[in-house]
């Protein structure tokens, strides 16, 4: 055999052998598997409404105060109010009840509160008697020193397991006219209103 010819069957030996390597490289690569569980779950929202004092003055009488801790988380509002209010009870301007509250996110989730107060019962028979209108103008809804105009407090976040005390009154306010004219509280005698405290609760998102 010439050096030439041999020299090409060697060439070509090598070129069978690197191919070989190659093939035995691709079946022997290492393999693994990762296998990730994967658990999802959705939070629930729950709140807990406590009043912890109560501070009121009615028909001109400061009350004592009342620190006795009430849970209103559940409560029927037919029969239970954070301000103690009785039929029994008659208001006159300087009057207030004033609740200090405190909210609770007892939820796995962040929320945001709103307090909003909703007025009823001043309707009767599809008429607002005129006291009733003049009564509820004269009443100051005020929510942590802050006067409430339009019905509701601008939205707060809680965090989950985190705690708010707010303090909620209401006023009867002493309205004095020009020259002193105590007409407007006049026109308010022998009114009536109802209203509703609501505590509205909404998941942060």
């Amino acid at each position: 055999m010439t050096k030439k010819l041999r020299a090409i069957v060697l060439s070509c030996i090598t070129i069978l052998v690197c191919v070989a390597t190659m093939a035995v490289g691709t079946f022997a690569l290492f393999t693994d598997t990762i296998n990730v569980h994967n658990h999802l779950q959705a939070g629930s929202l729950s709140a807990k409404l406590e009043r912890t004092l109560l501070k009121s003055k009615v028909g001109g009488v400061v009350r004592a105060d009342n620190n006795t801790l009430v849970d209103f988380t559940e409560t029927d509002t037919a029969t239970e109010n954070f301000f103690e209010i009785s039929d029994s009870d008659y208001i006159v301007p300087t009057d207030y009840f004033e609740a200090t509250v405190k909210l609770t996110n007892t939820s796995d989730i962040a929320f945001m509160y709103t307090i909003k107060f909703v007025l009823n019962g001043t309707v009767v028979n599809n008429q607002t008697p005129a006291e009733n209108a003049a009564l509820v103008s004269q009443l100051k809804l005020i929510v942590d020193g802050t006067e409430v105009t339009s019905g509701a407090v601008a939205a707060s976040e809680l965090a989950n397991g985190a705690s708010k005390t707010i303090v909620v009154r209401v006023e009867f306010k002493n309205y004095i006219g020009e020259n002193g004219d105590p007409q407007n509280n006049n026109d308010a005698q022998g009114g009536e209103v109802d209203f509703d405290i609501i505590f509205e609760c909404v998941q942060k998102v």
